[in-house]
């Protein structure tokens, strides 16, 4: 099929058509939120190597039903797995969602369809071609967010699609507080030590979304080795 793709810049032209270019992989993950696709992306590279090959998509640029016949000829026609976080329910991604089910169903694709808002939602549930079982793990897993939760939650969508995912070890929840070193991850308490401290506060979101490289520069910025030596000024 060949598709000329179109730029515009009209205000009321926010759906235009676009091609991502992407080249299938086994897994797919797509979302409307930038954190879920960071996380993803986090925990395939924490794997290293004992996870199926990956594609990420922000469902922002699939809006347009070109963009979706486009992205499933190209991309998800050889896919095994395909996780979806959604917003807003079967309305507000229809003709999307049509295709996946469509295209799972015919290709025997594990289609995971996970409502992203915490509740639970039936009907994409009937759209899914997982067990109701599995749809629940999947969606503990991110909403719990982190890294770790990630990589387990594709780990179990690999499974499901009959492929190998190797085991996932750490914490797979994320606390509402608590302590951070960007060496261990999460901490349980404070470790005991008798030096200055410097205390960093950062919002919760920034472990769920796997993007803390400017909270690790600032905290191992401010650790004693990187600090420069104390030079006594002249006196006056």
């Amino acid at each position: 099929m060949h598709v000329v793709f179109r730029e515009s810049h009209g205000l009321g032209e926010t759906d235009t058509p676009q091609d991502l270019g992407q080249t299938p992989a086994d897994l797919v993950a797509l979302s409307f939120s930038d954190s879920d696709l960071g996380a993803f992306a986090a925990g395939w590279h924490r794997a290293d190597g004992k996870l199926p090959s990956l594609r990420l998509a922000n469902l922002v640029a699939l809006k347009h039903p070109l963009s979706v016949d486009t992205y499933a000829e190209q991309t998800l026609e050889g896919a095994r797995g395909i996780l979806v976080r959604l917003i807003g329910g079967e309305s507000y991604w229809p003709y999307g969602l049509a295709t996946l089910q469509d295209l799972a169903r015919r290709r025997g694709i594990a289609l995971d369809l996970l409502p992203a808002d915490g509740r639970e939602d039936p009907r994409l549930d009937a759209l899914s071609t997982l067990p109701v079982s599995t749809l629940r793990r999947l969606q503990a897993l991110c909403d719990a967010g982190g890294v770790v939760a990630a990589q387990a939650a594709l780990a179990q969508l690999a499974l499901a699609a009959g492929l190998y995912a190797g085991p996932v070890l750490g914490l797979k929840t994320t606390p509402s507080h608590g302590f951070y070193d960007p060496q261990t991850g999460i901490l349980a308490d404070l470790p005991a030590q008798d030096k200055p401290l410097v205390l960093v506060s950062f919002y919760r979101s920034y472990l769920t979304a796997a993007d803390t490289a400017p909270v690790d520069a600032l905290i191992t910025g401010c650790a004693p080795a990187a600090m420069p030596p104390m030079v006594p000024l002249p006196p006056v």
